[in-house]
């Protein structure tokens, strides 16, 4: 059986899909919610642990007693306002009730009144629907406050009929507190249930190595010492050895298959890189941490809670910060690996890429991306040039204008 090692698994009681302890607390929160009322959850992971399967197999396990829901909201990322609530509440209507998906729902007035008429309907029919929102993060801001703000006035507004059957499950790698603003205090974030996704245990790696035949204990050990039980990767370096058909599969193999995702430009190991290439709080205590440095694992820490919602660290026995697995203590010690960084810091290192691009971009003028990372990619690590570009961007040390990237004067100041 082919393993999955990008998108989510959406086949009900595949074998490749194994539970963690979060499947039966999602399922006891809606089915027992604490108060007797309908509760709103939170699910948070890092990109590629397993969320979105999980909410898959919710709406499956959900179907003969509730009205599931998944929206992926990243579908509508780059719509306008209209567009978005349109697409959302055509989501929901599209499997409620037909004749109400015609209405005009544009704006997020319309929206409200579009989930009161709907409630009515699911109190009518005596049932509860639990909405599924996965990829929240991608919610655009000008969005957001309205969006949030009139869902958890539905959770105010619970003892009426028609907002008392609703539950919502929201899902992201976007800490909540990003959604909480001076401007909007009022989001579903402050009374919602958080539940973090985790990794599998041994037997959770042992159960999905099956899937290989037959496997010895020394194999499975050797598995989830390199990913610790991380879904994703666990899953990659099956696929490996899977289409390698060596039999017997010794630690050897492991080693061999975990160094070819290490080196291949894997997707998720990328995705972590550019995240940390963007935010300079992050990299710092990943440093400290890389170096030995014990420090107290504190989700109110928005660094700490920042690492572990892109994935590079967990929290130990001892609650204390610690890498996540060693594959990825290896992808951050190899984070970088050049002359230069001999004689600087990771910080220090990170600044004089960022200078580089900068530069480039000052004496060359505006280019594609791809150009950018043809150019400066012969002194620098490739893939780590989209991560520095997205985070000059948001500094506003470069432009961007028809695709093409350019030094800004802001970033002249600070470069120059």
């Amino acid at each position: 059986m082919p393993f999955i090692t990008s998108g989510p698994i959406m086949v009900p009681k595949s074998p490749l899909y194994i539970k963690r302890s979060e499947d039966n607390e999602l399922l006891r929160r809606i089915r027992q919610p604490e108060g007797g009322m309908p509760e709103y959850i939170t699910l948070l992971g890092a990109h590629q642990t397993g969320a979105t399967s999980l909410l898959y197999m919710l709406k499956s396990e959900l179907k003969d007693e509730y009205i599931p829901i998944y929206i992926n909201l990243s579908i509508a990322e780059k719509v306008s306002e209209q567009n978005w609530y349109q697409f959302v509440s055509e989501e929901i209507s599209r499997l409620l009730v037909e004749d109400l998906s015609k209405e005009p729902v544009s704006s997020i007035g319309q929206f409200y009144s579009f989930l009161r008429k709907i409630g009515g309907r699911i109190a009518q029919a005596g049932k509860k629907t639990v909405i599924m929102f996965d990829e929240i993060d991608t919610i655009p801001t000008e969005i957001s406050d309205g969006f949030f703000g009139r869902i958890r006035a539905i959770y105010n507004q619970r003892i009426e009929p028609e907002f008392e059957n609703y539950i919502f499950i929201f899902s992201g790698a976007t800490d909540p507190r990003e959604f909480i603003s001076e401007e909007n205090p009022s989001s579903p974030f402050n009374i919602s249930k958080i539940i973090y996704t985790s990794d599998f245990d041994r037997d959770g790696v042992g159960k999905l190595l099956k899937n290989l035949g037959e496997i010895d204990e020394e194999t499975i050990e050797c598995v989830y010492g390199w990913t610790h039980g991380h879904p994703n990767l666990t899953q990659k370096v099956a696929a490996i050895l899977e289409s390698w058909q060596r039999k017997p599969i010794s630690c050897q193999d492991i080693d061999k298959a975990v160094e070819k995702i290490l080196t291949r430009g894997d997707d998720n190991l990328l995705h972590i890189r550019n995240k940390l290439g963007a935010n300079d709080q992050a990299m710092e205590y990943a440093s400290r941490i890389f170096a030995g440095e014990r420090i107290k694992f504190n989700r109110t820490n928005r660094a700490i809670a920042a690492l572990e919602l892109i994935g590079l660290i967990r929290e130990s026995e001892k609650g204390e910060c610690v890498f996540r697995n060693r594959i990825y203590k290896r992808m951050f010690e190899d984070f970088g690996q050049s002359d230069t960084k001999l004689s600087l810091t990771m910080l220090e290192y990170e600044e004089d890429i960022r200078k580089s691009v900068f530069i480039t971009l000052s004496q060359y003028g505006a280019m594609s991306l791809e150009k950018l990372i043809e150019t400066v990619s012969k002194n620098v690590d490739a893939g780590r040039i989209p991560g520095i570009v997205e985070f000059l961007r948001k500094k506003r040390y470069i432009e961007e204008t028809d695709g093409k990237l350019a030094a800004s004067d802001l970033g002249r100041l600070r470069y120059e």
